[in-house]
């Protein structure tokens, strides 16, 4: 059984997120734009959008009938009724999408479906029309407006190899009130406006300005696999063999079984300190490589007593995840240890990526690798592509992934010190 060690370093996704999109991301119809016409009576101060806090997630198909993709908080300083808007989807850098990723997109207030739409294929606007149930603003109060999907499951490319029309897993996507918009319904009012219609109670017609950020990244997926650290966040640390690491990988509950491959594991720990012999257990069972699981990574077999820092990665040949989950135990020998020393662990997380990988998996050294520059902290899949006879899940699918969205429960590290 072989164990090693590298060393990585990694920021913040959310921090990334926010520098990208800068501001708040709200729009105001007194909001100053050189586009605009400020002569133009129909825009006015009256009504604000913005969008509601929501970190980017992941869709599964199968698991709900609708899931939330977007979420607007309006309010207005007297009474307004939104009767139209205009929703529209995009992707963002790196992202692949299709309008087949749902079956049906709704525009919802206060947890009533007002209107909802079937895609079409290649269509990527819709158009909705809540006159008949206009969404109300009062004065003082917040009126929330959500867009919600209804997915369709992933389609493996076995079934069908066509690059377009189709619902795939990892499709990412966004979406939001779109703008600018003049073809009917819509005219030139709106060029430089919200594709929203809001109307005071005296008929009069108002225009909000653009600048609204879409909701979250949301990607698409049969299922997906939970992280669960099952050691308490502190536990003594002693000479000789003992866990080192126990925690969890299941797939979602309510959905499909998932395999994994590899998953890294941040280190920290007082110089002079070594451990070596590593074992690795799945509930009870020893994983070795003559059953055709181990431990590997990029550099020496053991952690080195000169390491303070660094990664050890955890690979196995093939772990088929049902919705219970496995125990997973990582057990070494340690030595070196005096009074205070301590290692701590930590799972590894992408903070560089706001799409996640889905494709093939290829080897570097003993490391599986995703074919891009994202990294191969947890590399696992949610088997919408068929399986070989064997059971085994191959590298050569096309739809494993990265750890990016994946829950990550339990106590964010563990420490383990020699009293």
């Amino acid at each position: 059984m072989r164990v090693y060690h590298a060393t990585i370093t990694y920021v913040s996704v959310f921090a990334l997120l926010a520098a990208a999109c800068g501001g708040s991301g709200a729009a105001s119809s007194d909001d100053s734009d050189p586009a605009h016409d400020p002569a133009d009576p129909s825009i006015q101060p009256a009504l604000t959008i913005a969008p509601s806090h929501r970190e980017p997630g992941v869709v599964l198909a199968g698991r709900w009938e609708w899931a939330a993709h977007a979420t607007y908080i309006l309010t207005s300083t007297e009474a307004m009724a939104v009767e139209r808007l205009e929703v529209e989807m995009a992707a963002p850098d790196g992202a692949t999408y299709d309008a087949a990723d749902y079956r049906s997109i709704a525009v919802v207030n206060n947890g009533e479906i007002l209107a909802e739409i079937a895609p079409a294929p290649g269509s990527r606007s819709w158009t909705f029309d809540v006159s008949t149930s206009p969404i109300r603003v009062v004065p003082g109060l917040e009126t929330i407006i959500e867009l919600w999907v209804a997915p369709n499951a992933p389609v493996p490319y076995a079934d069908d190899p066509s690059e377009h029309g189709v619902a795939r897993s990892g499709h990412a996507s966004t979406l939001g009130i779109a703008s600018g918009r003049t073809a009917e319904p819509w005219d030139a009012t709106y060029r430089h406006a919200l594709n929203l219609d809001a109307t005071r109670e005296d008929g009069t017609h108002i225009r909000v300005p653009p600048g609204l950020e879409p909701g979250p990244i949301m990607v698409m997926r049969r299922t997906i696999a939970n992280v669960i650290m099952r050691s308490p966040n502190t536990g003594p640390l002693a000479e000789g063999e003992q866990d080192l690491l126990v925690f969890a990988v299941a797939a979602d509950a309510f959905t499909a079984p998932a395999s994994w491959r590899q998953i890294a594991i941040r280190f920290e720990k007082s110089a002079g300190v070594e451990v070596t012999g590593f074992r690795f257990f799945a509930d009870d069972r020893e994983l070795t490589e003559s059953d055709e699981a181990y431990l590997d990574a990029s550099g020496e077999p053991f952690l080195p007593a000169d390491a303070t820092v660094g990664m050890l990665y955890v690979r196995v040949e093939h772990e088929r995840l049902s919705t219970s989950g496995t125990e997973y135990r990582l057990q070494g020998t340690v030595s070196g240890t005096a009074a205070g020393s301590f290692i701590r662990w930590e799972f590894a997380r992408d903070a560089a990526h706001a799409v996640p990988y889905t494709g093939v998996l290829t080897s570097a050294g003993p490391l599986l690798v995703p074919t891009s520059s994202h990294p191969n902290f947890f590399l696992w899949s949610d088997e919408s592509e068929p399986s070989d006879p064997s059971g085994i899940h191959p590298t050569t699918s096309a739809d494993w992934t990265t750890d990016l969205y994946v829950p990550y429960l339990g106590p964010s590290s563990v420490s383990l010190t020699r009293p």
